[in-house]
């Protein structure tokens, strides 16, 4: 083969080519190579895969390397590598390079960047996780059955619906096994009619006997299962349990008085109709809405009573019931108010929908409730983001849920920074993170911890590593099944240094106040000695005043004398 053709096409593909000799330095790649990782040819002969790769990645490599020539034989890897720190996976083949001489003189690869592949199987695989979780915890009964109609899955709802566990039908029971004995040979040869044209059914009413002996009224809807060839595998679909249905439409058939009582009972507005639109009955609460008595009203069509736009709105639902042999739900506004509405079909001995039983109740209040609550919460969240402290909510996965701005202000993160990652390992100094790690458990599965419900002292950690002391209340929360944690943080750096003045300041004025007291000892003993001085002098001078005196009266006796 021509040489330039094979340069041509070693540097045209996509595919990644390289050749290294034995000592493991690059001798040669193709353009794919530079593209991918950065590196012009002429700079890559010479250089290893220590100079390319992080140095374990370097090591596994070589590892390969030596592996291939040692054996002499080609290696097919899967390597996951790094490239400026993104993460990529290639499928490689590696084989031994021999020269004319059959003598080993390097090794030649080829790769292929299957880093996208590699993320859709991971995808698929949580996409089908996703959806086998969901299956098996449907409220529907979901099923498989093979060509034959035996079971070949069923989720755990078959329990539920008609007593048995998946394991009890699953390869030893078929469709047509748990019908009732009087419909079960005609429903299996109508059944067996769509498998042989390879049709799908909907809504399929049929009767079946519960593990305990009673009758389980279904609605059935399947779906074939074909493979490439066009050949059927069998069917899959799903049951509902829609006996409570069928008994209400039973008792509504047998007990007009029943029915009565329960129409006036309710607060509800209740009205059976036709399906034309006559009226049949209704209860007091719908009497009163509509302005007339009873018997009145009963007998003549509802169109009477609706504005033309929602009459039609009505009859096109009441048709859907009669085509789908379902119940529908649906709310609507009018003249100022709002109402839930519930139309449910009822079937006469055929199992054709020849009636309807339309249940309404106003849900104003209930509206303006919920305009209310999201006021509510409206004005809570503009709270939270005014608030000074920081307001930070974790789910049971240590990932912040909430993050406000006095948050954002206190550890210098941006919610965008920090929704959705582990809190701990961003804002608490790495000596909390072993008890955190000890804490989460229990408080993922209880709510609770040692700090649960007390106001506490810490150290946090901002964006720019600095440590700054905090005050932390934290609290519990139960959302969705999953206990999460509120924090309330606050910055106590300003507290911190105000209460070390204080100290200092405590500690100045008792220095002070012993010097007061040492100087008011002091001049306590010397008002003491000058007392004992003053009392001296005053006796003294008591007692030259006395001799004095004294002498003064000898002069004057000699005087007299």
């Amino acid at each position: 083969m021509d040489e330039s053709f094979l340069k041509t096409l070693y540097n045209i593909t996509d595919e990644i080519v390289f050749v290294k000799d034995k000592r493991g330095y690059y001798i040669g790649a193709n353009k794919a190579f530079s593209k991918k990782f950065k590196i012009p040819l002429k700079k890559l002969i010479g250089l290893t895969d220590f100079d390319i790769f992080p140095k374990e990645e370097a090591e596994m490599l070589r590892k390969i390397d030596k592996k291939v020539i040692r054996t002499k034989k080609t290696l097919v890897t899967e390597d996951h590598l790094h490239i400026n720190g993104k993460l990529f996976i290639f499928h490689t083949k590696k084989a031994p390079i021999f020269d004319k001489n059959k003598k080993l003189i390097g090794v030649s690869g080829f790769a292929k960047d299957i880093t996208k592949q590699k993320k859709l199987e991971e995808s698929l695989k949580e996409s089908e996780k996703r959806f086998r979780e969901i299956v098996e915890n449907a409220h529907e009964w979901i099923w498989e059955v093979d060509k034959n109609g035996l079971y070949t899955y069923s989720n755990k709802s078959v329990k539920r619906t008609l007593g048995y566990s998946p394991e009890e039908i699953v390869g030893k029971k078929h469709f047509y096994d748990l019908f009732h004995p009087d419909e079960k040979e005609k429903l299996k040869k109508d059944t067996f009619k769509y498998f042989s044209k390879k049709l799908p059914f909907h809504e399929f009413i049929n009767r079946n006997i519960h593990k305990n002996g009673k009758i389980v009224w279904l609605l059935t809807s399947g779906v074939p299962i074909i493979d490439s060839k066009g050949k059927l595998l069998g069917y899959m679909g799903t049951d509902l349990d829609i006996t409570k249905l069928k008994e209400t439409e039973e008792k509504l058939r047998k007990s007009e008085k029943k029915l009565r009582v329960m129409f006036n009972a309710a607060h509800d507005l209740i009205l059976l109709a036709n399906v034309d639109g006559t009226i049949v009955d209704l209860n007091e609460a719908m009497a009163k809405s509509l302005g007339k008595k009873k018997e009145k009203i009963i007998g003549t069509n509802i169109k009477r009573y609706l504005p033309p736009d929602v009459y039609k709105e009505r009859t096109a639902k009441v048709r859907w019931i009669q085509k789908n042999k379902k119940p529908v739900a649906f709310e609507d506004f009018r003249s100022g108010r709002w109402f839930d509405n519930r139309f449910y079909p009822i079937f006469n001995d055929k199992g054709k929908v020849y009636q309807i039983a339309i249940f309404t109740r106003e849900t104003t209040d209930q509206k303006k409730m919920e305009e209310k609550l999201k006021e509510s919460e409206e004005k809570f969240r503009a709270i939270a983001e005014s608030a000074q402290d920081a307001i930070i909510m974790i789910n049971n996965e240590g990932r912040t849920e909430y993050w406000n701005k006095a948050a954002e202000k206190m550890f210098g993160y941006k919610r965008s920074e920090v929704i959705g990652r582990n809190l701990h390992r961003i804002i608490a100094p790495m000596r909390y993170h072993k008890a955190y790690k000890m804490g989460m458990k229990t408080f993922s599965r209880t709510g609770k911890g040692p700090l649960i419900g007390k106001i506490i002292e810490l150290t946090g950690r901002k964006k720019n590593g600095k440590e700054f002391p905090i005050e932390l209340s934290l609290s519990s929360v139960k959302i969705n099944g999953k206990w999460n944690s509120i924090s309330i943080v606050r910055d106590i750096s300003s507290r911190k240094l105000f209460e070390e003045r204080l100290r200092k300041q405590a500690k100045s004025l008792s220095e002070a106040n012993k010097k007061i007291m040492k100087m008011m000892t002091d001049l306590k003993k010397k008002n003491e000695d000058l007392e004992k001085f003053r009392e001296f002098s005053i006796g003294r001078e008591l007692k030259m005043i006395e001799l004095k005196k004294k002498i003064r009266e000898l002069e004057k006796k000699l005087d007299n004398g």
